[in-house]
């Protein structure tokens, strides 16, 4: 996933392309529609200080499982810096 968007941005740059608000939240509209469930863990924040997380999506009813790789995640993750 892309770090986090700025409020108010309309095109947000990811690598050397431009997106915009639609394409962005693209990537989890298909799970929505389905059903399937998805978890998100926080892993650091980039340069510009915004967070930066790693999605996790399950097969239908998967919550007990996917919720357990997402606290193994973050427990070998170790602790965050509180943003500011």
């Amino acid at each position: 996933m892309p770090p986090a968007f700025l409020p108010r941005e309309r095109l947000w740059k990811i690598g050397d392309r431009e997106i915009g608000l639609r394409e962005a939240v693209s990537c989890v509209t298909p799970f929505n529609l389905f059903g399937l469930p998805a978890v998100v863990v926080p892993f650091g924040v980039d340069a510009r200080g915004l967070p930066i997380a790693v999605q996790l999506v399950g097969m239908p009813y998967s919550e007990e499982l996917l919720l357990e790789i997402a606290v193994r995640l973050e427990k070998a993750r170790g602790p965050l810096a509180e943003l500011p």
